[in-house]
C-alpha cells in the first residue's frame, strides 16, 4: 500500500526540519527551546482561563456556567485565528525576489 501523498511530499510537511533553520550544533537547543515554549503556552492558557473565570462570583462553591462558556469560547477563538493564520500562506518573496503565494516556494531547488 503506497504511503499517503501528504507524508511523501516535502512541501506538504507542517514545518521544515530544524536542520534547515539552525546549524547541526544548535539543533538540539532549538528543539529544546521549541518544547519549552509548548509547555509554557499550556501554563499560560490555564492561567488565562482562571483569570477569565474569576470575573464571576462563585455560586455554591462553583463559578456559573457562563463563566466557563466564556473562557472556553475565548480559547476556541484564539485557536481558530491561529488555524486561519496557519492555513493561508502569506505572500512571500523567495530568493530570486519573485512574488509568490506558494507555501513551499522558499525551499531549496533540490527539495521540491
Amino acid at each position: 500500500m503506497p504511503a499517503p501523498k501528504l507524508a511523501t511530499e516535502p512541501c506538504s510537511s507542517v514545518r521544515r526540519p530544524d536542520s534547515e533553520y539552525f546549524p547541526k550544533q544548535l539543533a538540539g537547543r532549538a528543539n529544546g527551546a521549541l518544547n519549552l515554549f509548548h509547555i509554557a503556552a499550556a501554563f499560560v492558557v490555564q492561567y488565562a482561563t482562571g483569570v477569565v473565570l474569576q470575573h464571576w462570583t462563585p455560586q455554591a462553591g462553583h463559578y456559573p456556567e457562563i463563566a466557563y462558556q466564556t473562557a472556553f469560547a475565548l480559547n476556541l477563538a484564539f485557536q481558530v485565528v491561529a488555524w486561519i493564520w496557519f492555513m493561508f500562506p502569506r505572500v512571500r518573496i523567495d530568493s530570486r525576489q519573485k512574488l509568490t503565494r506558494e507555501p513551499c516556494s522558499n525551499l531549496r531547488p533540490g527539495m521540491r
